[in-house]
């Protein structure tokens, strides 16, 4: 029973974009294998667990469940679980602005990654890191790399995540018609799987990419497609993310009350989602912008897209 809602937390959980029933699902696995002496199995329903709270947006939660995972692979000696924490928690940290822990972790992952599919993850969340720091020039080759490998494993989901990741590196070089193509073809894959995360990502790419060509009505349009994407399957933290790029857009346009609305709108998500180096970054871009935030009321609807 354990193992099947592990597998129910991943495959219908997780990669079908539905986080809380992944997180039920988790719940499940942990109960049942905690009655039984199989310790991989539950440091794996505990992995899962952080995996379905990332994609919710729930950072803390997600860091406690991955810390289990690891001391469950340090007490049965066990390099995949580590390097399984290791590398979500190096991801989790780059969602919370932590990134020299984020490098920290990822590197730890790296020394004990047992195959190469967990050396390509690691390679990635490390570039993702660099990344959102705005360090194209380490970040790219990394990202580059772990993209192609994925190509390679055909892994359709993570090869689609990690080439809207690329085009984002190329976005911040300022080479637009690279990201512009990436972007697309990250979105093509990415709908073909079914990986409506991915999707959410190419759309944001894709948005951003046209709000630095100067065409901000194919920016909105291509944001408001990323927004309502990571509503449909509760990804909290990227739905305030995308409020903050339409914010810019808005702002663009010399829209104050429309730029207001999602400034305060991801600002209330990352509060909720207690994030606070988000909600400095929030606070900055508000006065930037000469606008101030209000309170606002919280929903996303339910059901996939």
């Amino acid at each position: 029973m354990g193992k099947a809602y592990y597998l129910l937390a991943r495959d219908d959980g997780y990669w079908a974009g539905q986080c809380l029933r992944g997180i039920a699902h988790s719940r499940n696995a942990i109960a049942a294998l905690e009655q039984t002496d199989e310790r991989w199995w539950l440091g794996q329903s505990y992995w899962v667990l952080g995996v379905n709270y990332w994609m919710r947006g729930e950072f803390l939660p997600a860091l406690e469940a991955e810390t289990h995972t690891q001391h469950i692979g340090e007490a049965i000696g066990d390099p995949r679980l580590q390097t399984y924490a290791a590398w979500t928690t190096g991801l989790l940290y780059s969602y919370l602005g932590e990134y020299d822990q984020g490098i920290a972790a990822c590197q730890r992952s790296l020394q004990h990654s047992p195959d190469p599919l967990n050396t390509v993850m690691t390679t990635a969340y490390l570039g993702y890191n660099y990344l959102q720091q705005g360090n194209h020039v380490q970040a790219r080759p990394l990202l580059e790399h772990a993209m192609q490998r994925m190509a390679q494993f055909r892994f359709q989901q993570l090869y689609s995540w990690y080439m809207a990741l690329v085009s984002d590196a190329y976005l911040q070089e300022g080479r637009l018609e690279i990201a512009r193509d990436l972007a697309s073809q990250s979105m093509t894959i990415a709908r073909e799987g079914k990986f409506w995360f991915g999707v959410g990502a190419a759309q944001r790419a894709l948005g951003r990419i046209a709000h630095s060509s100067g065409d901000v009505l194919a920016a909105n349009s291509s944001l408001h497609d990323a927004l309502a994407t990571y509503a449909s399957i509760q990804a909290r933290f990227e739905l305030a993310r995308t409020h903050l790029d339409l914010a810019s857009v808005a702002h663009t346009q010399g829209s104050q009350d429309t730029a207001t609305t999602h400034l305060s709108t991801a600002y209330a998500w990352f509060k909720a989602l207690q994030v606070p180096k988000w909600m400095e970054r929030t606070e900055h871009l508000a006065q930037e912008y000469g606008v101030t935030l209000t309170e606002v009321a919280l929903e996303v609807p339910e059901g996939p897209p």
